[in-house]
């Protein structure tokens, strides 16, 4: 398949279906925001308790997960059930299965990583299912967030409903529930396999490897430079590399990019909490010898008790909260609204699919208040899914060649937030829909982020005050 001229593509239909028309080995990444699967179909408490019960106990019945697992060792397709998903969508009864993966793992180059979303009770059921296509998973970022809504189900209310009338057997019951507030969502981090030595693949394909320092974190005067002990290499605060001792340009020196990227990322509201607990510290800028006679070696506050004091730490020289260390992000209606100005507003059941007013519809984040465009339920930060753009994305982006920009897929695209974040990092997108309706919202989207200039598109580091963290990755 020739992609056009513009660096975007909607593929509308089913993602399998369509990711064959793409060439083997084209792909240089996936991000996506997968399917979770959170149905009642693999939770057999919430069935039909007794008859169900009766036959798992009796043996008369496979568990739903055995059944699930057998069905994708034996043919790599999820097996046929009955059930819906997230707010009633059929699509979202199971995870993919390792055959959808697979269709994945096809087009992407060798050593191209893949950075999937999923959910709390299920992402372990996606991570099986990415291992049985041949993905090798290597790491799970968890992004944290402070404005889940929990879907409550309280145990007094229930046993009242059992009875038909209030109880007094149900007053032993009042504040237990059967869930949590949802506070974070892993994004699971997994590899096609490799092709020779990582030099080898870098070389031939261009992948292999995660572009930390693009995703540095600011930490006001920067971070510090690592040490190589056994071949005494360094790296300068512009990125070059430099040899030998000299305390200039190698050792613990400071590193105006900033902070080595972790694997937590969080929001506004749970950063502003973190900082509100860790308090503001200034670190100690590094001094000219240390522990065992380092060069800018001391301790740092944000090593916290648990430094290990044998070997050398680090100061920063920065201040602030505990956040710092981490990411934010935030999607605003505004911002999943972005192009979308032309169709109607949507109440708050249209969006869910629900009747307005009922239970169901103030249950999630997503569906809360009138008047926003975006049907979608579960849309992303732009921020946070740039910052996942640029960190799997391998060299090349913004080339004034577009046509070697490289190229991320996302199999299940819904609204376009992979397609918007990756234009604005400059590398070209692929996105896949299943619903012709949410197919229509992310080719509006994606032709109103092409056409904002790349002064608005790119990150104004500049922006964020000294010492503090951006908003936008």
């Amino acid at each position: 398949m020739t992609l056009p001229v513009r660096p975007w593509t909607v593929l509308a239909g089913d993602c399998r279906e369509r990711l064959r028309e793409l060439d083997a080995e084209s792909v240089d990444a996936c991000v996506t925001d997968t399917p979770y699967g959170l149905s009642t179909l693999l939770d057999p408490p919430n069935l039909d308790r007794e008859a169900l019960w009766a036959k798992l106990t009796a043996g008369l019945q496979e568990s739903p997960i055995r059944t699930l697992l057998r069905s994708w060792l034996a043919t790599g397709e999820n097996p046929k059930v009955k059930g819906r998903g997230f707010m009633g969508r059929e699509w979202d009864a199971l995870v993919p299965p390792p055959n959808t993966w697979r269709e994945v793992w096809r087009v992407l180059k060798p050593g191209a990583y893949c950075l999937a979303f999923g959910g709390t009770r299920t992402y372990a059921l996606i991570e099986m299912s990415l291992r049985l296509a041949d993905f090798e998973v290597e790491d799970t970022v968890s992004w944290l967030y402070g404005q889940g809504f929990p879907k409550r189900v309280r145990l007094d209310l229930k046993i009242d409903q059992h009875h038909g009338k209030a109880t007094p057997d149900a007053n032993r019951f009042v504040g237990w529930d059967r869930a949590l507030r949802p506070g974070w969502e892993p994004i699971i981090v997994a590899c096609k396999p490799l092709r020779g030595t990582v030099a080898e693949n870098a070389l031939a394909y261009g992948t292999g490897g995660l572009h930390v320092d693009a995703c540095r974190l600011e930490r006001g005067d920067g971070g510090p430079l690592r040490w190589n002990e056994t071949r005494g290499m360094g790296y300068a605060a512009d990125g070059s590399r430099r040899q030998g001792r000299d305390a200039g340009a190698c050792g613990f020196t400071q590193d105006a990019r900033g902070g080595y990227p972790a694997n937590v990322a969080m929001d506004e509201e749970t950063a502003a909490a973190l900082d509100q607990m860790s308090g503001i510290y200034k670190t100690s800028a590094p001094s000219n010898f240390g522990i065992m006679g380092r060069p800018g070696v001391s301790s740092s506050v944000a090593m916290g008790s648990f430094a290990d004091k044998s070997r050398p730490t680090s100061a920063y020289g920065d201040h602030g909260g505990a956040s710092r260390f981490f990411y934010t992000a935030k999607a605003s209606t505004s911002e999943r609204d972005a192009g979308l100005e032309d169709l109607p507003p949507l109440t708050a059941g249209e969006r869910c699919d629900r009747e307005d007013g009922s239970g169901g519809v103030t249950a999630y984040a997503g569906t809360r208040g009138d008047g926003g465009r975006n049907p979608h339920p579960t849309v992303k930060p732009v921020s946070l899914m740039r910052w996942l753009c640029r960190l799997a994305s391998p060299p090349g982006a913004w080339d004034i060649d577009e046509s070697r920009r490289p190229v991320i897929v996302d199999p299940f695209a819904g609204s376009g937030s992979t397609g918007v974040a990756a234009l604005a990092e400059g590398v070209r997108f692929i996105g896949c829909e299943l619903d012709p309706q949410m197919a229509g919202v992310m080719r509006r989207r994606l032709q109103h982020a092409y056409a904002l200039p790349r002064e608005e598109a790119q990150v104004d580091r500049s922006a964020a005050p000294s010492g503090t963290q951006s908003t936008l990755f």
